[in-house]
């Protein structure tokens, strides 16, 4: 019935309860490449001491990834490592219903024999399309002054290194 009130908490849509009058929970959005690293890190979350420097800042920098970002920290923080540690940890957080997603969705994958190099892949993948993306803005906005052009060139040269096939050793 329309107005009824089923006590204290209603249901919303996902079946999570919330306060009436409450806005809905805000659903997190990951792009696929996210949902990659995301799935690579939460099956492997020894792949995190891969992660260099730079690769989180352009984890940060780069929209779409705040959730490969919150599991990154939580590896951190807790020094988990395997898939049920890291849920553990994570419930009752913001964390928690994204990463329970992940895991279902790697029940049935095989065992990667590389799951570094699997991320390194990733982590390129990830550079070369930010670098793409600023590549175009940078058209976008004329390449007026040398600095413009030189930062072309540069992200130009980045993309080409990019491209070529990663060395197995």
């Amino acid at each position: 019935r329309p107005g009824k009130s089923w006590g204290k908490f209603d249901k919303n849509f996902g079946g999570q309860r919330e306060v009436p009058g409450a806005p809905p929970p805000a659903r997190r959005v990951l792009t696929p490449i996210a949902q990659r690293v995301l799935q690579l890190l939460l099956t492997h979350p020894a792949s995190v001491n891969e992660l260099d420097d730079a690769s989180e800042t352009m984890l940060a920098s780069t929209a779409g990834f705040e959730t490969v970002r919150e599991l990154v920290a939580l590896v951190r923080t807790t020094g988990a490592s395997h898939t049920g540690a890291l849920i553990q940890a994570a419930e009752g957080t913001s964390l928690a219903q994204p990463l329970v997603m992940a895991a279902t969705a790697t029940i049935y994958e095989d065992e990667l024999p590389d799951p570094a190099g699997e991320l390194f892949d990733a982590l390129r993948t990830i550079e070369f399309d930010a670098a793409a993306r600023e590549q175009q803005a940078l058209i976008a906005g004329g390449l007026t002054g040398d600095d413009a052009k030189a930062r072309y060139l540069a992200l130009k040269e980045r993309m080409a290194e990019l491209k070529k096939p990663r060395v197995i050793e």
